[in-house]
């Protein structure tokens, strides 16, 4: 998924945050860099699962790799805000949503 999905999902599971300021959460957590106009992900993240890349090739001359976070990195990405991230997601302006705030994003 990418990474506006993420935030969409985090939403769901009660973590409401800006995506870019969820880019900068990730960024300062070393999942990937910003070379550029370019994100890079970490291999570590690459190797454990947590991300790929899928590669276009619309462009005559140039490719571009998007980058996706895969279920099982959603899943660490939860655990680990919830677990260490939680002061700085509060410092970028993200909020936790309480059970009823939940129940207005359920589809109906």
């Amino acid at each position: 998924m990418l990474i506006r999905e993420v935030r969409e999902k985090l939403e769901a599971h009660g973590y409401d945050i800006a995506e870019k300021n969820l880019r900068i959460l990730l960024e300062d957590n070393k999942f990937f860099a910003k070379t550029g106009k370019r994100w890079l992900l970490s291999q570590r993240m690459i190797d454990r699962g947590y991300a790929r890349y899928r590669y276009r090739d619309d462009d005559e001359f140039y490719g571009t790799n998007t980058v996706y976070v895969t279920p099982k990195g959603f899943q660490w990405i939860v655990s680990k805000i919830s677990r260490e991230w939680m002061p700085r997601f509060l410092e970028l302006k993200g909020r936790v949503l309480s059970r009823s705030d939940k129940n207005i994003f359920a589809k109906q």
